[in-house]
């Protein structure tokens, strides 16, 4: 009887261990970095003032990278394409100032594609009279190039696609400028960064730019824009202000904190019923360059800038990141997913050796105002997700009903699948907190889901960061599997002794499995921060 008895408790012993943390996973996995799944901001190509064309070819979408050139010492264009936003080969020269009007400083590359006609947009000085900067543009049936110069019975290809000294008496008198240009005449502006855009309510074409700073024009750098009738015919008469430096709109009271003298490297964007101006402030060499935000109710304006506190900051680095510097942006689509594309350095521990590109994606959250601002899930150094379209896989956490059952206080757990993960102390939404002890957080969807991904974000605050989530389960009627003890590596993507905090808990299949409903289950002795969830599904 007692032999019995002992191995009755030898069984519940036993029984009791399989429930424990020391269980073993049912599903196996895959470290991150040997999935199709993700890109990650590891290019060793130099690329400042980047832009991405997103294309296709034979079914398959190809990004096209133009950037200023440091391998053509500034006097050119080259092309960098990719297929996964991680692995960039360089497609070599698209364009050359020789045997045109411009001889150096070739910057900012944009394109633009309408009936079957590549623009590039680009600012550089002119080889004659006052080597002043100007705006062109140059035109391809590919957008791999090459480029020409555009030329037409009204250009030729020894002068710059706009000057604003031959359409002076056009230009808006409060916008007219007493410097000598081209033949000595009067009305030059300096201006860089061109941006074409679109406008998908009326399908009018505009002009974006950049009156550069430290001439007696302007002694700060600010934003222009005006329509065009075609991209080779400026409406020179609606040329508009659209920014002044540290001022929420031009000519007002509102003080904005700015830095550098600086509003560059523009951009605009439509979202549901709103332009969203993108712009750079401080310089690009200083660690605190960054992207913010202006909005208005039609193209031109005008356009209100968004206070740093109320979320009006885009995209920016803090000491205590890798990246340090994230600035220059432009922005592309990607089958209603929006993307911003920027600068960073080759060397952030020292801001030097050289600018790279760096890609990040797009959210529009709710300010405590209730505004809707733009914010990006970056600076990022570690793997993300890509975009639906390229691993056919999407973040389904947005679609499901979540519950969570130790929250702090009355913060809604929604934050954790709202698409936007809080990477700043100054960010306009909150991360969701969790009390210490055990907690579990469901996701409900409305069918049966094919899951490949699990990633648990974890927070920027030291003290708070989770280490481990302690199981996911996926239930599927009265089927179950699950992963256990999937940990963070703080080591695996450490650079210069700092911490990415950009990073999640990150749980990748190597088969997807079906689920209604996924659990996972946390269980810290800390009060523990969550910035978001993201399940790739389909």
């Amino acid at each position: 009887m007692k032999k019995v008895a002992s191995l009755i408790i030898i069984i519940m012993i036993l029984l009791a261990s399989g429930c424990s943390n020391g269980a073993k996973s049912t599903v196996e996995t895959i470290d991150i970095l040997e999935s199709n799944l993700f890109y990650q901001n590891k290019t060793e190509n130099f690329g400042a003032d980047p832009f991405i064309l997103v294309d296709e070819e034979d079914g398959q979408k190809i990004f096209y990278l133009y950037s200023t050139s440091r391998e053509l010492g500034a006097k050119g264009f080259e092309i960098l394409f990719s297929n996964d936003l991680s692995n960039w080969h360089n497609g070599g020269p698209i364009f050359m100032c020789d045997g045109t009007w411009c001889s150096k400083n070739l910057w900012a590359p944009e394109v633009i594609e309408d009936n079957g006609i590549y623009y590039l947009f680009y600012s550089a000085q002119n080889k004659t009279d006052n080597e002043g900067f100007y705006i062109s543009v140059a035109t391809s049936k590919s957008p791999a190039g090459p480029f020409n110069e555009y030329v037409s019975e009204s250009k030729t290809i020894s002068e710059p696609l706009i000057s604003f000294e031959k359409h002076n008496n056009q230009i808006p008198a409060e916008l007219r400028s007493n410097l000598t240009g081209i033949d000595g005449k009067v009305g030059y502006i300096k201006v860089i960064d061109a941006s074409p855009f679109v406008d998908p309510v009326s399908g009018k074409k505009y002009l974006y730019f950049i009156a550069d700073l430290n001439t007696e024009y302007t002694y700060e750098s600010f934003v222009l824009g005006m329509e065009m009738e075609d991209w080779t015919t400026p409406k020179y008469e609606t040329l508009t202000r659209i920014t002044e430096f540290g001022k929420a709109v031009p000519g007002g009271d509102e003080i904005v904190l700015e830095g550098g003298r600086t509003n560059e490297g523009c951009t605009v964007t439509y979202h549901d019923g709103i332009y969203y101006l993108t712009f750079s402030t401080f310089t690009y060499m200083t660690a605190e360059y960054q992207v913010r935000q202006a909005l208005a109710d039609s193209p031109l304006g005008p356009f209100r800038k968004i206070q740093n506190n109320d979320g009006g900051t885009v995209i920016f680095t803090e000491a205590s990141t890798i990246r340090q510097s994230a600035g220059h942006s432009s922005i592309f689509e990607l089958d209603g997913e929006l993307y911003m594309v920027y600068h960073t350095f080759f060397n952030d521990a020292t801001i030097d050796a050289g600018r790279k590109p760096a890609v990040d994606k797009i959210a529009f959250v709710k300010n405590y105002e209730g505004l809707t601002v733009m914010q990006t899930n970056g600076p990022t150094t570690t793997p993300q997700p890509l975009p639906a379209t390229i691993s056919s896989y999407r973040n389904v956490a947005l679609e499901a009903k979540v519950n969570c059952d130790n929250g702090a206080g009355k913060l809604d757990a929604s934050l954790v699948n709202d698409g936007f993960i809080p990477l700043h102390r100054q960010s306009p939404v909150s991360e969701y907190i969790i009390n210490p002890g055990q907690t579990t957080i469901t996701f409900d969807f409305d069918k049966e889901t094919e899951i490949a991904a699990v990633l648990v974000y974890t927070s920027i605050k030291d003290a708070m960061r989770l280490r481990s989530v302690e199981s996911i389960v996926f239930e599927n009627g009265e089927e179950s599997e699950t992963i256990r003890n999937v940990e963070l590596d703080d080591e695996k993507y450490m650079q210069y002794k700092k911490i990415a905090y950009d990073q999640a808990c990150s749980a990748v299949l190597k088969e997807p499995l079906k689920a209604k409903k996924i659990t996972i289950t946390i269980n810290e002795d800390y009060t523990v921060g969550i910035p978001e969830i993201i399940i790739l599904g389909r």
